[in-house]
């Protein structure tokens, strides 16, 4: 996802041409790192709005939507849907991340 303070992870595109969209995933060392790289993300938003079901935010990362949100030690998210698509694609995605 481009951003200096997460380390590797997984990205998956869907979709084609101007309906793609990505869905990523990023294990941290703990759920403290997740958090601290939620708050850090949640700086580079624009607009960022709290989203209070997921303790995650929403808003514009250089002009594209992203929803993102924190699991114990997981970081993920889901980017370039409007807020509503976003929750309903990150909520199967929250509910597969396991401890």
């Amino acid at each position: 996802m481009g951003k200096t303070f997460l380390p590797g992870g997984t990205i998956a595109t869907y979709g084609k041409g101007a309906g793609e969209y990505e869905m990523f995933l990023v294990k941290m060392p703990d759920a403290q790192s997740a958090a601290i790289a939620l708050f850090d993300w949640k700086k580079e938003l624009e607009g960022a709005k709290l989203i209070p079901a997921f303790g995650g935010y929403f808003g514009k990362d250089a002009g594209r939507s992203v929803f993102v949100f924190t699991k114990g030690a997981w970081l993920a998210g889901v980017a370039g849907l409007s807020e509503k698509e976003s929750d309903a694609k990150a909520r199967p995605l929250a509910s597969q991340i396991s401890f």
